[in-house]
């Protein structure tokens, strides 16, 4: 799935929060470096631009050179502190945005620093500032002589792609023309001969995938999309960007149905009239996370509430009340001493 760049702009905000680096897929002269530009502007950021396809690894480890201790040699690294903004007393605290861009004509040799400056956002010693976020903009397969990347590359980030050929991305291209001056008869022009400014739709092929690292990510955009008022307008491009649109898809229908299910406080007042979910997968993992209630965390098992989602359990479908039943007295002390649990018992034997 492909969205317009006033789609991507309002992402970027919950993987700068989250800390996860984001990389934006689009054909050349699409507007990525400026959508990034001017969202720099808007935080107040500094931002450093990097051209992946001319760095060596050199580049971003560092410059390795010897230092003499003692009778030892030991290796030291000099770092550019104007291309990369790693931590030093004058800029501890500045918020920034590292722009890679060219990222999929990044030589194979210069992926695996860069993938570790990501991820673990230091090498060779030095670390990035804590506010620094990472952007990073690619072709993709809309253009020719790129660089494949590396699955764990590719797991580091999450992507998203760029349309260029919807009315909003035209929306997006006027305001940004009219802010550089342009002539009313040209942007006139382009919504009037769309096609012939914007191009066609341009086809992707996913790089994500879906595993635990990027799995992880998902669950925390999800997350945080609850918290924040477009999040609801972001949470697809984004998980989608996670783990692909497969996988994106079931889990977002899934977190749906998931997040309407009963809570357990509701459960607790009202076992025996609650509904109970239809779905099989939603209803184990609301197992899951009566478990997780009625432990309490792992502070201490809550009697009242243990004995409650029994209650509630028992108007399952018989599998998932047997799994529920099983799982909850290897966690819960007190279920196999309440007359709930030995109902279930008396009959499942029986049976």
């Amino acid at each position: 799935m492909s969205y317009p760049l006033s789609v991507i702009k309002m992402a970027l905000p919950v993987c700068f929060a989250l800390r996860i680096p984001v990389a934006i897929w689009g054909p050349p002269g699409s507007g990525k470096t400026q959508m990034a530009q001017q969202l720099a502007r808007e935080l107040e950021a500094k931002m450093y631009t990097l051209n992946l396809a001319t760095m060596e690894p050199t580049d971003v480890g560092g410059h390795p050179y010897p230092i003499q201790r003692g009778d030892r040699t030991l290796l030291s690294w000099i770092h550019s502190d104007d291309a990369i903004p790693f931590v030093t007393p004058e800029r501890e605290d500045e918020l920034s945005i590292l722009f890679a861009d060219e990222f999929d004509r990044c030589p194979q040799q210069t992926q695996n620093p860069f993938m570790n400056l990501m991820w673990e956002r230091e090498i060779n010693g030095r670390k990035l500032c804590p506010s620094t976020m990472i952007v990073c903009a690619g072709n993709g397969t809309t253009d020719s002589g790129t660089t494949p990347i590396t699955e764990a590359m590719a797991t580091r980030c999450v992507h998203l792609y760029v349309n260029s050929a919807t009315p909003q991305a035209l929306e997006g291209w006027d305001g940004w023309a009219q802010r550089q001056g342009v002539d009313p008869w040209m942007r006139a022009f382009a919504r009037y001969r769309q096609n012939l400014i914007v191009g066609k739709d341009p086809t992707y092929i996913e790089i994500q995938r879906p595993n635990q690292r990027t799995a992880y990510n998902a669950y925390l955009i999800t997350q945080f999309c609850k918290t924040v008022p477009w999040g609801r307008e972001v949470l697809e491009p984004l998980v989608y960007g996670a783990v692909g649109q497969l996988s994106g898809r079931e889990m977002i229908a899934f977190w749906k149905m998931s997040d309407a299910a009963p809570t357990a406080q509701e459960i607790v007042a009202n076992p025996l009239t609650t509904p109970v979910p239809l779905d099989v997968g939603v209803l184990w993992a609301l197992g899951r996370y009566l478990i997780d209630a009625a432990g309490n965390g792992g502070a201490g098992e809550k009697t009242k509430y243990t004995e409650a989602f029994a209650t509630y359990a028992l108007r399952w479908p018989e599998e998932a009340r047997a799994d529920w039943m099983r799982t909850a007295s290897t966690k819960l002390p007190s279920l196999v001493g309440t007359k709930q649990f030995r109902e279930w018992e008396s009959h499942f034997v029986a049976a």
